[in-house]
């Protein structure tokens, strides 16, 4: 008789899984070093959370390896900012009410017409 273990594979950060181009940007260190700050500052992750160790940032280096660096990282934190508001609203304590008025919030925000807010999501839209 066969006996098959199965055991879970480790999985690694997303931008490891070869999803994108094994190309990558010479600075990407330094792209990602930088939104890591950016996010930490903003409010929206500490260094343990798990939208920094995703590591979204090299997943932005491997798809832009050509483009200049100021892209790739404007385009690392839009990475970072969708999966922030991906993982506020998928929460289970999430009301469909505060959905909503994130919604509006960053709407608004993305118009131009929200003055500074307390929510690190939307000021980091506006900044943006």
């Amino acid at each position: 008789m066969l006996n098959l273990r199965t055991s879970e594979p480790s999985v690694p950060p997303v931008a490891e899984l070869r999803l994108a181009p094994d190309v990558i940007h010479p600075d990407s260190d330094e792209i990602e070093a930088s939104v890591h700050r950016w996010v930490s500052e903003s409010g929206l992750a500490d260094r343990g959370d798990a939208l920094v160790l995703a590591r979204m940032p090299r997943l932005a280096a491997r798809m832009y390896p050509d483009s200049p660096a100021e892209r790739v990282e404007g385009y690392a934190r839009w990475i970072m900012l969708l999966f922030a508001l991906d993982d506020r609203s998928e929460h289970d304590s999430s009301r469909p009410q505060d959905i909503h008025d994130l919604y509006e919030r960053i709407e608004a925000a993305l118009a131009g017409h929200v003055p500074t807010s307390d929510d690190p999501l939307v000021r980091a839209v506006q900044e943006q």
